[in-house]
């Protein structure tokens, strides 16, 4: 992970080098990465985005052996995922939609009931498809590695916005572009609209549908962090596990 101000410079380079000449010459790098790719990376997101890199070094710590499958296993078995597939695009989709709702639900049965949805329709997938054991080991292993990585960029600006008695370091306060965690809410309705967007996004998918099946697991299984950073288990597992015992 670069400094704010090079990721800024660095982002805005490669879209400003997209586009047409003569928008090139009048488009400064800072507006062609805040504007053109979204990347208005305050502060807060920044220091966020920093969260999310530093779990896979922690994920490194505790876990090494399913740390280097999951980096093997999209090398391996990349090519053979049928990424581009209408069938499994649309089997995505109802994945995700089930996940976006019991992610929005307030009603703890409710919750459970789209959570099955969602279980029920990942098994249903991968059988029209016939997915044989490595290319559905990559998907648990690659929620696992860059979905937690994803929850935990979003669980520690939630806690920031949220916890009362927190209080950043006092250098923040002259940083004006530290918003104290305030965007919190409008990121998170933005990031569950985003996980609808995910059934043809590559391997982005993976980081989306396994923060959401963390952020569940919050709710149903509260005790499952450890489990899920160090046991051979999959989000999935827990998940299920969560659903089943009707929690």
């Amino acid at each position: 992970m670069t400094t704010k101000e090079w990721t800024v410079i660095k982002m805005g380079n490669e879209v400003r080098d997209g586009l047409p000449p003569v928008l090139r010459i009048v488009v400064p790098y800072r507006l062609a990465g805040r504007f053109f790719a979204g990347l208005t990376l305050n502060t807060d997101a920044y220091i966020c985005a920093m969260a999310h890199e530093s779990v896979h070094a922690y994920q490194g710590i505790v876990a090494p052996t399913r740390l280097a499958d999951a980096e093997i296993a999209l090398g391996r078995d990349g090519d053979r995922y049928p990424w581009e597939n209408r069938t499994l695009h649309d089997g995505w989709k109802t994945e995700l939609d089930a996940l976006a709702a019991a992610l929005s639900e307030q009603d703890e049965k409710r919750t459970i009931e789209l959570s099955r949805k969602f279980i029920s329709t990942r098994r249903a997938r991968r059988l029209s498809r016939d997915l044989d054991t490595s290319l559905v080991n990559l998907e648990r292993l690659r929620e696992w590695e860059e979905g937690l990585a994803k929850y935990t960029e979003l669980a520690i600006w939630k806690l920031a916005s949220t916890d009362s008695t927190y209080r950043p370091i006092l250098d923040l306060r002259s940083d004006p572009d530290f918003m104290d965690y305030k965007g919190f809410r409008q990121q998170w309705m933005q990031e569950v609209t985003t996980l609808r967007l995910q059934s043809g996004a590559g391997e982005t998918r993976f980081y989306y549908s396994g923060m959401a099946q963390a952020f569940l697991l919050d709710r149903l299984l509260p005790d499952w962090r450890m489990r899920g950073l160090r046991e051979g288990g999959s989000l999935e597992d827990l998940l299920s596990e969560a659903v089943d015992t009707g929690r």
